[in-house]
C-alpha cells in the first residue's frame, strides 16, 4: 500500500509498507501513532539542501531509540534517484522533553545525479522530488519496531504561513 503526500515546497513524501521481523510500537492507546512533518527544507550551500523533520511521540508509552528512516529519493518524472537515510539522534518519546525530536535528511552519500557535474544543485533543491518513506525502524524496550510497517507514523500536511515584513 502507498500514499502520497505532498510536503512544503514542492517536495513529495510517499510511505510504503513492506514485510520485516519488527513489531508495533507500544503506544498509550491502541491506535495511538507519531506524528511528523517537514518543518524546513535548507540550503546547505555549495548547491546542497537538506530537508528537517519534526517528530511528535506523545502517544508513545515508552521511548524509542535509534530511529532510522530509509528514504527512497524520485525526480520529478517519478525516476529513481536513490536511496538514503537519516536518524533522529535523541531517543523519540518518554517524558515531555522528549516528546518532539527532529531529524535531516541530507540527501544520498556520494550522490550521482543528473547535473551535478555542471555544478547544479542536489535533488533535494528541485521542485517536484517526492520523499518515499519506506522503513523507520527504531528499539523500544529491547525490541525492534518499524513505524511504517506497522502505520504507526502519519506525515502532518501545514499550510504555508504567508510573512511580511513592515506595516
Amino acid at each position: 500500500m502507498q500514499r502520497v503526500i505532498p510536503l512544503l515546497f514542492g517536495v513529495l513524501i510517499f510511505f510504503s509498507a513492506h514485510a520485516d521481523e519488527t513489531g508495533r510500537a507500544t503506544m498509550w492507546r491502541n491506535d495511538g501513532v507519531i506524528f511528523f512533518w517537514q518543518t524546513n527544507l535548507l540550503f546547505a550551500g555549495q548547491g546542497t539542501c537538506v530537508v528537517e523533520f519534526m517528530f511528535d511521540a506523545a502517544a508513545l508509552k515508552e521511548p524509542i531509540a535509534d530511529l532510522s528512516l530509509s528514504v527512497h529519493v524520485l525526480g520529478p518524472k517519478q525516476e529513481d534517484l536513490g536511496v538514503g537515510s537519516f536518524m533522529v539522534k535523541n531517543p523519540l518519546g518518554g517524558a515531555s522533553v522528549a516528546r518532539f525530536q527532529s531529524g535531516v535528511f541530507e540527501g544520498i552519500s556520494g550522490w550521482e545525479y543528473p547535473g551535478r557535474e555542471e555544478g547544479n544543485p542536489s535533488p533535494l533543491c528541485w521542485p517536484g522530488i517526492t520523499l518515499k518513506i519506506e522503513s523507520a525502524v527504531g528499539k523500544q524496550a529491547g525490541k525492534q519496531v518499524d513505524l511504517v510497517l506497522s502505520k504507526q507514523l502519519v506525515f502532518k500536511e501545514f499550510q504555508k504561513v504567508n510573512v511580511k515584513l513592515g506595516k
